[in-house]
């Protein structure tokens, strides 16, 4: 038995077709689309388009074992097979720190954990299928064990996603199968269904809401006249004036939003002119690669020197969870890495948004599609919008024009649409120097460019609040606030 675990919840939120071999379960017809949905995640844990091989054989004392594979492994005989899905009872031993409810009504749907070492920090996607999709032997088994999860912490029926506190057992069976696919975790165990849940003094806390700081566009080269040994001058190179914004603000994450270091990117220069400004705050940084960056071929210099905090295999793209919502980090290099539809990035983001499970969301990249700056835009990276309005996504930050610009809520189109739309912020104020203003774009309802600062967001579980925060002295700023879709 896996003692002193994490666990945070996630939920799926997607359709996808029922898989051959793992379709006959008995659950009732009603319940088709949501088992589908369920019939994936019992396999998805089994690798992505770069895994052949599906999780080796665990008993229920091996799951720490199990959760710190990188991939699953090789698949072994003697246990029950369901035409190449393997099936055991899993046992776990777990402190819960969060729960997020699935689909349908409140006592319907899915819940999903996530269950991670204490001691290494490794998780394992550890999932409640829908009783409905139970086989019905098990049925009332499932709906138990679900009802005594969320009557044991306290969960409000409308609640979409909570802190928890406590301890648990949970009990279930678990499926691994040979299919590849786009959809895949790391690491999951979907229980299909759970047998038994008890849970010692589990309580509902109130979600905290997480707080961030972005711009683009920031340190300049140490060879340019306005460098000042760091200092700037008053209209470029103030990268030390809103860095300390940073340091000063109490944020959980920063997001630089591209051009992170001019003229070239090179790694001697991020050591000279990033490293003692924004790097102050770079254990909570998650980086976006601009087109500067590139002027080091492979942008070796800007992945050298983020190393994680750039995502992974110097691609540029990646996501993660931050408090209740989605991030989502793009490379809006679309020379580079393409970003057109059917592109490699084009259908992972299609991947990754159809598989997380936040009610909001945020993308990150340098190139607006939408600017009344310079650039007048970016139409290649319109692809990436589509994607993410079918997705219901709420926010797009970007730099590269070096103003602040906030458009009201568009489609991808550039119609407004205040219930759907996406609400997009240049932010390309970080320090490097101010732009002009080209054509006034549709929808644009705040602009300036004669200010050095940074974006403060406000992440609430289903809503955000914005501010502009100007560097010291300066007055201009601007705010307000959106609910999620």
């Amino acid at each position: 038995m896996l003692r002193g675990v994490v666990v945070a919840a996630v939920l799926a939120a997607c359709t996808y077709p029922a898989l051959a071999g793992i379709s006959g379960s008995g659950s009732d017809a009603g319940a088709g689309a949501s088992c589908a949905r369920l019939y994936r995640q019992s396999v998805r844990s089994l690798g992505d388009g770069r895994a052949g091989k599906v999780a080796r054989k665990e008993t229920s004392t091996a799951i720490a074992k199990l959760a710190s594979l990188r991939r699953p492994r090789g698949l072994r005989s003697g246990s029950p097979r369901a035409k190449g899905a393997e099936r055991r009872v899993y046992r776990i031993s777990a402190r819960l720190v969060a729960v997020r409810l699935g689909s349908g009504q409140a006592r319907t749907g899915e819940i999903e954990l996530v269950v991670a070492d204490r001691r290494t920090g490794r998780r394992l996607v550890v999932g409640f299928a829908d009783p409905a999709c139970s086989m019905r032997r098990r049925q009332a088994e499932a709906a138990s064990a679900r009802e005594s999860l969320l009557a044991a912490c306290g969960v409000p029926p409308d609640t979409h996603y909570a802190n928890v506190r406590g301890s648990a057992e949970i009990a279930g069976v678990g499926f691994f199968g040979s299919l590849r696919g786009p959809f895949a975790t790391r690491n999951g165990l979907q229980l299909r269904p759970a047998l038994e849940f008890g849970a010692d003094a589990c309580s509902v806390e109130p979600e905290r809401p997480a707080i961030v700081a972005a711009a683009g566009d920031i340190a300049c080269d140490p060879a340019n006249p306005a460098f000042n040994n760091g200092l700037g001058s008053p209209r470029a190179c103030r990268m030390r004036a809103t860095s300390d914004l940073l340091a000063a603000g109490g944020y959980d994450a920063v997001f630089p939003l591209g051009d992170t270091q001019y003229d070239y990117g090179g790694f001697p220069a991020f050591t000279a002119s990033y490293e003692p400004t924004w790097g102050r705050v770079k254990a909570i940084t998650r980086a976006v690669v601009g087109n500067h960056e590139y002027g080091i071929p492979g942008a070796k210099g800007y992945f050298r020197y983020f190393g994680r905090a750039a995502g992974p295999s110097a691609r540029g793209y990646y996501s993660f969870d931050l408090a209740a919502w989605h991030v989502v980090v793009l490379n809006g290099n679309c020379s580079v890495a393409p970003c057109r539809a059917g592109s490699r990035q084009e259908r992972w983001l299609e991947d990754d948004l159809s598989v997380h499970t936040n009610r909001c969301t945020l993308a990150l990249w340098h190139q607006p599609l939408f600017s009344s700056g310079l650039s007048g835009g970016s139409p290649s990276v319109r692809p990436f919008w589509n994607a993410l309005f079918r997705a219901g996504a709420d926010l797009v930050l970007n730099g590269h024009d070096h103003d602040y610009e906030r458009f009201a809520p568009k489609r991808p189109s550039g119609v407004l649409d205040p219930e759907r739309g996406i609400r997009e912020f240049v932010v390309g104020t970080g320090g490097a120097s101010f732009g002009p203003w080209d054509l006034i774009r549709p929808g644009s309802e705040v602009r300036e460019n004669r200010t050095f600062g940074v974006l403060r967001l406000t992440l609430l579980p289903s809503s955000y609040e914005w501010q502009f925060v100007p560097e010291a002295g300066a007055t201009f700023t601007d705010s307000g606030s959106g609910s999620c879709h």
